[in-house]
């Protein structure tokens, strides 16, 4: 009998139970540089965002990069859309303003380079 009068057996299957409880709350909460699967919509028309992005001298690879693995997040205080930042493959640090279109959809609105 182990603690509280309560078998081995009963304290290792609660254990396992809470590790099982631990994980999938691990899985399932975003952290900070954890790969995200997206949706990215990419617009070519005239003033569309492959335009904005070019602007700034960044590919939509750069973008998509940033998305889909940012360090840090927030919110826009000029748009109030939400914003990641991140490094691009070349290691240029930019952040991203984008539109949430689904859980797994989104629209980049512009890209632009940051001091870190």
């Amino acid at each position: 009998m182990g603690p509280k009068g309560h078998s081995v057996k009963t304290m290792l299957a609660h254990a396992m139970l809470d590790v099982d409880i631990l994980l999938l709350y691990y899985m399932s909460t975003p952290r900070k540089g954890a790969m995200i699967y997206l949706e990215v919509i990419w617009d070519d028309e005239p003033s569309g965002n492959v335009e904005h992005i070019a602007e700034h001298d960044l590919t939509l690879e750069d973008v998509e990069a940033v998305l889909c693995h940012p360090l840090d997040n927030d919110i826009s205080r000029s748009s109030g859309l939400p914003i990641v930042f991140g490094f691009t493959p070349v290691r240029r640090y930019i952040l991203v303003v984008y539109e949430r279109l689904s859980d797994v959809k989104v629209y980049p609105i512009t890209a632009y380079d940051v001091e870190e």
